[in-house]
């Protein structure tokens, strides 16, 4: 068994991944929802907030949570689900661009939602997921290196 496969079974094992699989791919299936529901006109803001839309555009609303909140997410739970060694970066990446949304939103709409505090708070536990999964995956590859350098192969120069 090699290395690479090793740490791939771990990672398979990993609850941790396991449920930012589901919660990335849970947000970004929300995230695709809402879209709808902005563009087709299915979610009243009422007129105040409409109004601060920029360009006054549903559409363009829809458009922008689908490209930094849905897709990002999405890539997120693939990455992660074919454990690629990228998956905790796009999870980190995709965790601080849900964040950045909700702050985005608040200050462009200057309204408040308990929904805005919920994905705040899963922008940021998703981040977080992230780095704790890399440091694992650190570790894990350092553990494999450390002991494959320790003990050689027969036949081989490394001592």
């Amino acid at each position: 068994m090699t290395t690479a496969s090793a740490t791939q079974r771990r990672q398979s094992s990993n609850p941790l991944n396991t449920v930012a699989v589901i919660v990335s791919a849970l947000t970004a299936l929300l995230a695709v929802a809402g879209a709808v529901g902005i563009a087709g006109g299915g979610i009243d803001f009422g007129d105040d907030i409409e109004g601060r839309l920029p360009w006054d555009s549903r559409l363009l609303a829809g458009s922008a949570l689908v490209i930094i909140v849905a897709i990002p997410t999405a890539l997120a739970a693939a990455a992660l689900r074919a454990r690629s060694p990228r998956g905790p970066a796009i999870l980190i990446a995709a965790g601080m661009m849900l964040f950045g949304w909700i702050i985005l939103q608040v200050l462009i709409i200057q309204a408040f939602n308990p929904l805005q505090v919920i994905f705040a708070v899963t922008g940021i536990a998703l981040a977080i997921t992230g780095l704790v999964l890399a440091s694992r995956r650190e570790r894990a590859a350092s553990r494999s290196n450390h002991t494959t350098t320790r003990y050689p192969t027969k036949g081989s120069n490394k001592r």
